[in-house]
């Protein structure tokens, strides 16, 4: 998944439907996605300050930057 799709999907998650198929996001969409990033981002960081030197976790937290440029694009 893209940076791009893996920010649209957050940004969806938060998105409500009603019965009718409205669609409504609310204000606090975009802050709720990106607090999802962080919080995946701060526990990648955590894992990498404990000396854990594996390559996928800087390629997840370099990743989780681009999905969080992408939802604030939106």
């Amino acid at each position: 998944m893209t940076p791009k799709e893996e920010a649209k999907e957050l940004i969806d998650r938060f998105t409500f439907r009603k019965v009718d198929g409205t669609i409504i996001r609310f204000d606090r969409t975009k802050k709720c996605a990106l607090i999802c990033v962080d919080r995946e981002y701060k526990f990648w960081d955590e894992l990498k300050s404990d000396r854990v030197q594996l390559s996928f976790i800087i390629d997840r937290m370099e990743e989780l930057e681009e999905v969080k440029q992408e939802i604030e694009k939106l």
